[in-house]
């Protein structure tokens, strides 16, 4: 059985009944990172008998620079947790550092852009933040996920295979929760059209 969430049942309501079936489990996790983390481990405890293979997430994220348009799926390579805190120096983590995860790229997925994918338990809405946080991590694509970084580390550790699928609703800037609260209904639905295509 593959999971397949989300941070929102809007996000996944759109998939065919071929993720219906019973090789699929669909599940929104909630929102921000610990939410999503907390929520997949209890479905994974539920589901010892069901022989979970993947997980799978989808959903919406923000872009760092207008490299990629509003409605462009990306797949996402590596996730990482943003310390908003550790890059303006204003704040320190006492350990050595929060590991990176990195995903399975799904091969033969056209249309699709490769990202990283940052999240945070915040969303950027700053320019200069977010022309920050590009400039020290970023790499040619960056996004911005509240949920994808509690939902692999869960798979790392269960050591299950994940990859997600996510679609620009935003840019990070002063207009970002207008323009989520805007575009998150069609890009989700877009998103959903494009796996009902590639049937998973």
């Amino acid at each position: 059985m593959k999971i397949i969430c989300s941070a929102w049942n809007q996000e996944i309501d759109n998939l065919s009944k071929h993720y219906d079936s019973e090789k699929f489990l669909k599940v929104a996790l909630g929102v921000g990172y610990l939410e999503a983390s907390r929520k997949l481990e209890e479905i994974l405890q539920d589901n010892k008998d069901n022989n979970v293979e993947e997980i799978i997430f989808i959903g919406t994220c923000g872009s760092y620079r207008k490299n990629l348009e509003i409605g462009d799926i990306v797949q996402i390579q590596k996730s990482r947790l943003l310390l908003l805190g550790k890059l303006d120096e204003k704040a320190y983590v006492p350990q050595k550092k929060y590991e990176d995860y990195i995903l399975r790229v799904l091969k033969g997925a056209d249309g699709c852009k490769t990202a990283d994918c940052m999240s945070s338990m915040e969303i950027t809405n700053d320019d200069i933040t977010a022309a920050k946080i590009y400039k020290d991590i970023g790499k040619e694509f960056l996004v911005e996920n509240m949920e994808l970084y509690g939902v692999v580390h869960v798979a790392e550790k269960h050591k299950l295979s994940s990859f997600s699928l996510l679609t620009v609703a935003n840019y990070n800037n002063i207009f970002a929760n207008r323009e989520w609260e805007n575009n998150q209904e069609e890009v989700s639905a877009k998103l959903c059209k494009f796996l009902n295509e590639v049937s998973l």
